[in-house]
């Protein structure tokens, strides 16, 4: 089952639900047995869609950026080791 058919299957649990003559809609109890329409939950549907396509790419751009940082990091040590190298070979001859 993938991330989005769970959510919806949860949300559609959450929103169906009936306590004693109240409807528990999004964690809040709703007194007088609220209707929620097929559109509402689309609409929730499409906004953890887009909320999950956000944290997706968030991810991505976290991870691109660090491994662009870890190559960085590398070619200053490799510059660096070149440097010395050099220095040490210019000062003893």
């Amino acid at each position: 089952m993938t991330a989005k058919s769970e959510f919806t299957a949860h949300l559609v649990h959450i929103y169906r639900c009936s306590y004693i003559g109240c409807s528990l809609v999004g964690g809040i109890v709703l007194t007088g047995g609220s209707h929620v329409t097929e559109d509402e939950i689309k609409l929730a549907e499409d906004k953890f869609a887009e909320s999950l396509h956000l944290a997706q790419m968030g991810m991505h751009n976290l991870l691109d950026n660090d491994t662009r940082v870890a190559r960085n990091i590398q070619r200053s040590k490799n510059a660096f080791h070149s440097l010395r190298a050099f220095w040490i070979c210019t000062r003893s001859a």
